[in-house]
């Protein structure tokens, strides 16, 4: 029995031959066509294609869905396979709305901006289909979108620059013109106008980020995003999300959505998993957590802590002493070196168990960390909100339940 990979790269070859007789120039191929290539190859090779775990994709089933709904496919190698595009970027300036991207297994070094596009990106597996890129600006985020579907992916934003961070603690004047200065870059980046009315979904994807959060997200109205069966890991300054809702008359309004739905998050060093920023209190955004698992580790530096926080639970030194609150530990590292504790922790998987950690430096006096809150609010004017954990703009839904923070259950 031949492999999904290796069965993708006969289609493309066969596709090859095909495109070449239909017209030389073009390398995009109807839905219809593709959908016969793949039938035609599973009955030549008698190979029965199933998805055997979750993250895995059925090519055939791609096939099959991409001409049920009269979608087009392109296919992306990076091995240089003959009817295959070798960039992701490639496929995606052929494409139309609509279209679907499969991504054979193999490391893509793209930056790749989306907006104002509506594409379907579907990897054969998530573990070995890896759009990577160098997030240390902020205008290099690995995926710069405002809808589609994501499948099956890696998203993977490395540092590939050490600078230094100023971030929100600066007094400086931030503009569009001067944020590579001051941030580096989403994994995830979604802020765009064309938003308005759209929705985007990632199903099965690992979302890694080095520097920012993993996931940054400016919203407009009628907008919705879920993340299904997703892994969030940040191992950078900052934790797994960061949402602002619009500062736009325009595309405000009480009509947006985020779900995140059988989830792991493990931030590394990041004071806060969540920060939420509230701009306008005519807005209204809707979230959903459903069994998300939340492993969150935070670091000894006040550097990173905002002294504007409107979160109302408890932080690390009062959670122990609420009744029925998850208990946030106080993880002193003997040897003083935080860095080398984090690096243990993301090593080996089994010391890490659910909740909001802090790791000291095991000095004497040190055990008590300016703060250790698992979420970062601020609203207008630093007022303390009606809404989800002290915010202005943002809501839990009735649906939330199953996860380890207690803040993410209704």
């Amino acid at each position: 029995m031949r492999s999904r990979s290796d069965l993708l790269r006969r289609i493309c070859l066969f596709r090859f031959t095909a495109e070449t007789l239909i017209d030389k120039k073009c390398r995009r191929i109807s839905g219809a066509v593709l959908c016969f290539v793949s039938v035609l190859f599973l009955t030549l090779f008698c190979c029965q294609l199933k998805a055997s775990a979750q993250g895995t994709a059925d090519p055939a089933a791609v096939a099959a869905y991409a001409f049920s709904a009269g979608k087009n496919v392109l296919t992306v190698s990076s091995d240089g396979t003959p009817g295959c595009f070798v960039t992701i970027s490639e496929a995606v300036m052929a494409a139309s709305d609509g279209d679907i991207i499969v991504i054979l297994p193999g490391e893509y070094e793209e930056s790749l901006d989306l907006r104002g596009r509506d594409l379907t990106l579907w990897g054969t597996d998530s573990s070995s289909c890896i759009i990577k890129f160098d997030t240390s600006r902020y205008t290099t985020p690995v995926l710069n979108i405002s809808s589609g579907s994501f499948i099956n992916l890696t998203v993977y934003g490395y540092r590939g620059e050490t600078r230094a961070f100023n971030g929100y603690l600066s007094d400086s004047v931030i503009s569009p013109d001067n944020m590579d200065d001051y941030y580096t870059g989403y994994a995830v980046h979604i802020d765009d106008d064309s938003e308005y009315g759209r929705s985007v979904a990632f199903i099965d994807c690992n979302i890694i980020s080095e520097n920012n959060n993993c996931l940054g997200i400016g919203l407009r109205d009628r907008f919705s995003a879920s993340f299904d069966g997703c892994a969030f890991i940040s191992t950078g300054h900052a934790g797994i999300l960061y949402v602002h809702d619009p500062d736009n008359v325009l595309f405000a309004g009480q009509d947006m959505h985020l779900y995140f739905r059988n989830n792991i998050w493990k931030s590394f060093g990041g004071a806060y998993a969540v920060y939420t920023k509230s701009m306008y209190y005519g807005n209204r955004t809707e979230l959903t957590f459903q069994n998300v698992a939340a492993y969150c580790y935070a670091v000894d530096s006040e550097f990173f802590y905002a002294p504007l926080n409107v979160y109302n639970g408890p932080d690390v030194r009062v959670a122990s002493q609420v009744p029925g609150f998850y208990v946030y530990p106080v993880y002193p590292y003997a040897c003083g070196d935080s860095a080398n504790a984090l690096k243990s922790l993301r090593s080996d998987p089994s010391c890490v168990v659910p909740g909001i950690y802090y790791i000291g430096t095991g000095e004497q006096g040190s055990g008590i960390p300016f703060t250790a809150a698992p979420f970062y609010v601020t609203n207008p004017y630093d007022i303390p909100g009606a809404g989800w954990i002290g915010s202005a703009t943002f809501y839990l839904s009735g649906d939330s339940c199953g996860n380890t923070l207690w803040e993410m259950n209704r």
